[in-house]
């Protein structure tokens, strides 16, 4: 006889909006000026509220004459949910930029030799005056650097690609036209 396993109890499916929403209902103590506070409707928000007291098991804000009036539980739960709203909110929020003058870091670039010569002296010189506490590595260009780039062996690629990984952001630095000297009479100077 085979043991069937037992079921597993899902996680529940957290809902954020619903810690946004406790948080403006905590803080205002009104359906009403929570639901400003969100822009959104007073209905939306009773909605809301209605939904927080089944989860919670609590009726969070009670009547008391013209005004709501937090439970024992909401003003337990209060500076808990303004945590994690300001959590919530730093969690997504764009980061801040990278301060160059602050940062300590190696940087690695593959280039081919002629794009490395060209590079290198101004990019030096520009790490050094604004990001000192960065050393940049050049290494030569290999046959297949995509491995590299996407493995996190080299930091930057510059060169000639003919085909990018959906992951790889590409940027055009410079088009190159190029010329080339034969000898009169050759046969690439021959219309084919």
């Amino acid at each position: 006889m085979v043991n069937s396993p037992e079921p597993v109890n899902p996680q529940p499916v957290i809902d954020a909006n619903l810690a946004v929403a406790l948080d403006a209902l905590l803080a205002e103590q009104s359906v009403t000026r929570a639901a400003a506070r969100l822009r959104t409707s007073p209905a939306a928000m009773s909605r809301t509220l209605a939904r927080l007291r089944r989860i919670l098991q609590d009726p969070l804000l009670v009547r008391a004459g013209q005004t709501m009036v937090p439970t024992p539980r909401a003003q337990a739960l209060r500076d808990e949910a303004a945590t994690v709203v300001r959590r919530l909110g730093a969690l997504l929020t764009p980061g801040t930029g990278v301060d160059p003058a602050t940062l300590h870091r190696t940087f690695t670039l593959q280039a081919a030799d002629l794009a490395s010569a060209a590079l290198a002296p101004g990019l030096l010189e520009l790490a050094r005056q604004e990001a000192p506490g960065v050393t940049l590595r050049f290494r030569t260009e290999e046959l297949e650097a995509g491995p590299a780039l996407r493995d996190g062996g080299i930091d930057l690629e510059v060169g000639a690609i003919d085909h990018v990984d959906p992951e790889t952001r590409v940027e055009e630095l410079v088009t190159l036209r190029m010329a080339a000297g034969v000898r009169p009479g050759h046969p690439l100077t021959e219309n084919p």
